[in-house]
C-alpha cells in the first residue's frame, strides 16, 4: 500500500473518529455503525509495528480488565441472553482502548478538531431541543421547555453530562486564541458556555446542575492559578454561586429531594428521588447476599425486579429500573472485585492527570465518577461510548496547547 493511500485512510480514520463524537449528542443509534467503519479503517492503515509504540497503558488496560470481569460474570449467570446483551452494550470498553493504543498520530495533532467536534455536536443538539420546544409552545400551546419533554435526543442526565464536559473543553482546552490561519472556539466560548448553562438549567437534571456548579468552581480555581486577575474571577465565582442558589430554590425537582428527606417514602412511588433511595436500599440487601462474585453479568436486572416485587415496590417494578448507581450496579453484578476495578479505573487516571497536568482528563473522570453516583451510566450506549472514548483518548494523548485551534484546512 503506497503512502498516499495510507495518508488517505489515516485521514478517513480521523474524520470517522470526529464523526463519532459529533453524532453522539445528536443520534446515538447510528454511532455503533460509525464505530465499525472506524475500526475497519484502523485495520486498513497497516503499519502496526510503528503504530503500537503508544503510550500510557495502565489506565486504558484497566478498562479492558473491567470488561473481562463482565465476561467472567457469564460463568455463573442464569440469564445468558441478558449477559450477552450487556457485553454488547459495553463493547467499547474493550474496543476503544485497543484501537487508541495503536491509533495514528493525527489524533494528537488534530485533538482540537475532535474536541471542537464534540462541542459543536452538543451545540447543534441544544439548538434542536430549543427549536422543537419553541415550536411546541408557539404553535401547539404546549410547554415542553423542561426535563424529559425538552430533552428529545437524550435522557436529561446524559445530555447534562455531555454539556458539562463541553464547558470544560471550552475553558480548559480553548483557553487561548488560535494561531493565524486557524479557527478557534476561543472567541465563542462564553456564548457557547452560556447556551450550555441555559440547557443544563432547562434539563432539570439534579446531578447535572450540581456537577456543573462544582466543575465551574474547579475551572475558576484553575484560572486564578494561571493569572493574577483575581478580582474578575472572584466576581465570576460569586455569580456562579448566586446562580446555583437561585436554581436550587426554583427547581421543583430539588424540592422533591427535600420532601423525601423529611417524609417516609411510599414503597409504591415512582418519583425519581424517592424510588432511587428505595432501590439503593434493596440493592444493598442483594449485595450482602452475593458479596464476593456478585449475581452474574446477566442477572442484575432480574434480581432487582424480583426484589421489587417481593417488597411491593410497584413504581420500580413497573419500569424495571436498574440500580441508578454505577458503583452499586457493578457490585451487584460482579461483586467486590468488580467494584475495586471500577474504582481503580477512575482513581488511577485521576491521579495520573493531576501529576501530568492533564486537567481535561481530571475533569472527565470527576464528571463521570460523579454521575456514576446517580445513574448506571455504563449500562447504556450514551454513557459507555462517551466515557470509554474520551477516557482512552485523553489518557493516551495529553492535550497540548500548541494545537488548541481547529485547522481550517
Amino acid at each position: 500500500m503506497d503512502s498516499n493511500n495510507i495518508s488517505f485512510i489515516s485521514r478517513l480514520n480521523l474524520y470517522l473518529g470526529l464523526l463519532i463524537v459529533m453524532v453522539l449528542p445528536l443520534y446515538k443509534r447510528i454511532v455503533p455503525y460509525i464505530i465499525v467503519a472506524w475500526g475497519i479503517t484502523w485495520v486498513l492503515e497497516m503499519g502496526f509495528n510503528r503504530r503500537f509504540m503508544n503510550y500510557r497503558l495502565p489506565g486504558v488496560i484497566l478498562l479492558i480488565v473491567f470488561y473481562f470481569i463482565h465476561i467472567s460474570g457469564l460463568i455463573h449467570t442464569e440469564n445468558i441472553n441478558a449477559g450477552l446483551f450487556d457485553l454488547e452494550v459495553k463493547a467499547t470498553l474493550l474496543i476503544f482502548p485497543l484501537l487508541f493504543i495503536g491509533v495514528n498520530c493525527l489524533y494528537k495533532k488534530k485533538m482540537s478538531l475532535i474536541l471542537s467536534g464534540f462541542v459543536m455536536g452538543n451545540c447543534l443538539a441544544s439548538l434542536i431541543c430549543l427549536v422543537i420546544a419553541s415550536y411546541n409552545y408557539i404553535f401547539l400551546g404546549q410547554n415542553t421547555f423542561f426535563y424529559n419533554p425538552f430533552s428529545v435526543l437524550h435522557h436529561p442526565s446524559y445530555f447534562s453530562m455531555y454539556l458539562v464536559f463541553s464547558i470544560v473543553i471550552l475553558f480548559e482546552y480553548f483557553d487561548k486564541p488560535g494561531a493565524k490561519g486557524e479557527i478557534s472556539l476561543y472567541n465563542f466560548r462564553y456564548i457557547l458556555a452560556a447556551l450550555f448553562l441555559l440547557m443544563i438549567f432547562l434539563l432539570l437534571s439534579k446531578a447535572g446542575i450540581i456537577c456543573a456548579f462544582v466543575v465551574f468552581i474547579g475551572l475558576i480555581i484553575r484560572q486564578i492559578n494561571k493569572t493574577d486577575k483575581y478580582v474578575r474571577y472572584l466576581i465570576l465565582l460569586s455569580g456562579i454561586i448566586a446562580l446555583f442558589v437561585f436554581t436550587i430554590f426554583n427547581n421543583y425537582r430539588f424540592r422533591s429531594v427535600e420532601k423525601v428527606m423529611h417524609e417516609e417514602i411510599d414503597v409504591r412511588t415512582s418519583e425519581s428521588s424517592g424510588v432511587r433511595l428505595l432501590i439503593w436500599k434493596t440493592s444493598l440487601d442483594i449485595i450482602k447476599e452475593n458479596l464476593l462474585f456478585g449475581v452474574g453479568t446477566g442477572d442484575v436486572k432480574d434480581k432487582l425486579v424480583s426484589r421489587y416485587r417481593s417488597n411491593n415496590m410497584e413504581g420500580a417494578e413497573k419500569r424495571s429500573l436498574n440500580a441508578h448507581n454505577q458503583y452499586i450496579e457493578t457490585t451487584i453484578g460482579q461483586g467486590v472485585l468488580g467494584l475495586v476495578v471500577l474504582l481503580f479505573v477512575l482513581i488511577i487516571p485521576f491521579v495520573h492527570g493531576i501529576r501530568k497536568g492533564n486537567y481535561l482528563l481530571v475533569f472527565l473522570i470527576f464528571i463521570a465518577g460523579f454521575n456514576f453516583l446517580f445513574e448506571s451510566m455504563l449500562n447504556t450506549a450514551a454513557g459507555v461510548i462517551f466515557f470509554s472514548f474520551f477516557y482512552s483518548y485523553l489518557y493516551i494523548f495529553k492535550p497540548g496547547k500548541a494545537n488548541n485551534a481547529v485547522n481550517s484546512s
